[in-house]
């Protein structure tokens, strides 16, 4: 663009790599508000993202209602209703993406993209993952959700995303493994 600093893949590289350092870091700790807090943080920079400079307001959508669903399942008093939260989460998200990005696919080409559904999958596994209190189990369902982002990612050619949601699923990946050695020590500490 004429009179620009930067070119949109710049700035789409800049904005993915920025939440990408968010994921990873959330994927480091052990504490839940703080993973919660860090992914809120990398969300709300891929608003940004999806909205201002690549146009996908579904997806920005999407992303938006994760920062409200984060909301919810930060509060610790509210533990007992994060099952209910995250079925809730669910059936809004699911609804609304189909509406805002799979009925106009359809409409539009008769088919649904491929690109389509993996956002849906990251929505499903995150919220599952916010709806455990077990931080090991919150992981793995995180680093699934992980996963449907590169896969979106490699569909879309965004490659700074696939950098940083690639580097973010092997983040969780040896949090899985922390946590696993962890608790291994500590059993065989007390034996």
């Amino acid at each position: 663009m004429k009179g620009s600093f930067v070119d949109s893949s710049t700035t789409i590289f800049i904005f993915g790599a920025v939440a990408s350092v968010l994921f990873i870091a959330s994927n480091y700790v052990l504490n839940r508000n703080l993973v919660i807090i860090l992914q809120t943080a990398a969300i709300s920079v891929l608003v940004l993202q999806y909205s201002v400079v690549m146009g996908l307001f579904a997806i920005a959508i999407l992303n938006a209602m994760f920062i409200v669903r984060n909301f919810f399942f930060y509060i610790k008093k509210w533990e007992r209703f994060y099952p209910l939260f995250g079925v809730i989460s669910l059936v809004i998200f699911t609804a609304i993406y189909v509406w805002l990005q799979i009925i106009p696919d359809l409409n539009t080409t008769g088919t649904v993209q491929l690109a389509t559904i993996f956002p849906l999958l990251a929505a499903w596994f995150s919220t599952i993952a916010l709806a455990q209190v077990n931080i090991f189990r919150l992981k793995i369902f995180f680093a699934i959700a992980s996963l449907s982002w590169v896969m979106f990612d490699i569909v879309l050619g965004l490659w700074g995303n696939i950098i940083g949601d690639g580097f973010s699923f092997i983040a969780g990946l040896i949090a899985i493994s922390r946590i696993v050695w962890l608790e291994r020590k500590s059993n065989s500490e007390l034996r």
